[in-house]
């Protein structure tokens, strides 16, 4: 290649200098050269299956695999997991290895606790791919990211409210899905621990005398989940403070803003 980068065995090469440094362990010098062969070979015979090795490199480092420099193994490295799998997308838009490659974007992001930058991933491939089987997937996805975001913080209210929205999506775009029944008891389970995050803030209020948000927050726990026992023990909070509130004298405190 150094000698003759033009001819005619420059394909050949570069593809061979790519199986070897795969098989000798050196992973990201091997994308690196199947990369290479690529841009400079467009119309090779070997596309795809340059293509595929990328794919499968990625993988590796995906699951924590160390590179090698100079045949020291370095630390693993899911960033250039990422960056290979976002690379493969851009060679195969639409080559079966693209959502594949998207999807593993995200599963990535997954497995580093990023999960908005893991929905943002999910997002993509639903809309760059939205007729492929992926899609259903990555709608369940976006749901689980947004779950596992939630719980991380103390259950965030705003990611508990995404997640609900996401599986919610996913019963109404997918109603035949594998996934069905478990997003509807995810739905369910996430409605309860909003109802007992709205209950515990409305209790907050409650000890500190502002009824009026108290009443607030006591509404939306039965709001968000009628059947639940986050929402009896609410209903009786209302009731309880209507009643204190409407006794002589005590209207400056609060008026109720829903029926209980």
């Amino acid at each position: 290649l150094r000698c003759w980068p033009n001819s005619f065995a420059a394909e050949e090469a570069r593809f061979g200098l790519a199986e070897s440094l795969n098989g000798a362990d050196y992973k990201f010098k091997a994308f690196k050269e199947y990369q290479n062969l690529i841009e400079k070979h467009p119309n090779s015979d070997r596309y795809e299956i340059a293509l595929q090795r990328q794919f499968e490199i990625g993988e590796r480092f995906m699951h924590g695999y160390r590179d090698k420099t100079f045949g020291i193994r370095l630390f693993p490295s899911t960033d250039k997991a990422i960056d290979i799998f976002e690379q493969v997308v851009k060679n195969g838009p639409y080559s079966k290895l693209g959502p594949q490659a998207q999807m593993k974007i995200g599963q990535t992001y997954e497995l580093r606790k990023e999960y908005v930058s893991a929905v943002h991933a999910y997002e993509r491939l639903m809309e760059k791919y939205p007729s492929d089987p992926l899609a259903e997937v990555a709608q369940f996805q976006i749901g689980l990211a947004y779950r596992a975001e939630a719980k991380r913080a103390e259950y965030d209210q705003n990611s508990a409210n995404q997640a609900v929205a996401s599986f919610t999506d996913y019963t109404v775009r997918y109603p035949q899905g594998d996934k069905l029944k478990t997003a509807e008891e995810y739905q369910t389970a996430l409605k309860v621990e909003q109802a007992r995050g709205s209950f515990q803030i409305g209790q907050f209020y409650e000890k500190n005398r502002e009824y009026k948000a108290a009443m607030i927050y006591y509404n939306d726990a039965i709001e968000h989940s009628p059947k639940s026992e986050w929402a009896a023990s609410a209903r009786q909070k209302v009731a309880a403070l209507t009643a204190r509130v409407n006794q002589p004298g005590a209207a400056h405190l609060v008026q109720p803003t829903v029926n209980p």
